[in-house]
């Protein structure tokens, strides 16, 4: 199993704009391979046209907590590829928009499970309060899971709120 992550800035109609994601190739490279070339150019053909007034301190966000295993392997609400499974998973994302409150935000973090299997959101936060780089802070996640136990894969990256 391996996981593939994409963590890429583009500049867009004037526009700074973020594309961060982990792909797990559980059940082979073919998709999270893919997605990790194609994913962002395709959200940018899709969305292309549309008219965005103001820039808003806003994420996209999902929630994955206690999230079932489907057929007893799966532990995620959203897939891509998996034939197999596509009775029981959808690839449709559910999103919402939430306001980044920038006095109270100081950094993003997207891991796989490897990381989430044995921290709490607040241990990863109290893990990287002060760890002003985001590669730093990601490494610093990753060493912290492995010192835990984790015995999955640990993918992570770290978005630092400016």
């Amino acid at each position: 199993m391996e996981d593939y992550v994409v963590a890429e800035n583009r500049k867009v109609d004037g526009y700074e704009l973020g594309l961060y994601a982990i792909f797990d190739g559980h059940s082979g490279r073919n998709v999270a391979k893919y997605l990790q070339a194609h994913l962002f150019d395709n959200i940018l053909n899709e969305v292309h046209g549309h008219h965005c007034p103001q820039p808003q301190p806003e994420a996209f966000s999902s929630s994955l907590r206690n999230v079932p295993r489907v057929d007893g392997q799966l532990a995620m609400s959203r897939a891509f590829g998996d034939a197999r499974l596509k009775d029981h998973i959808s690839s449709e994302p559910d999103l919402k928009i939430v306001t980044i409150d920038r006095d109270d935000t100081d950094s993003i973090i997207l891991a796989s499970d490897g990381l989430w299997k044995v921290m709490s959101n607040q241990d990863a936060c109290d893990c990287i309060r002060g760890v002003e780089d985001p590669k730093e802070a990601a490494k610093t996640l990753i060493a912290e899971a492995l010192a835990r136990g984790s015995k999955d894969d640990i993918s992570c990256i770290v978005v630092m709120i400016d």
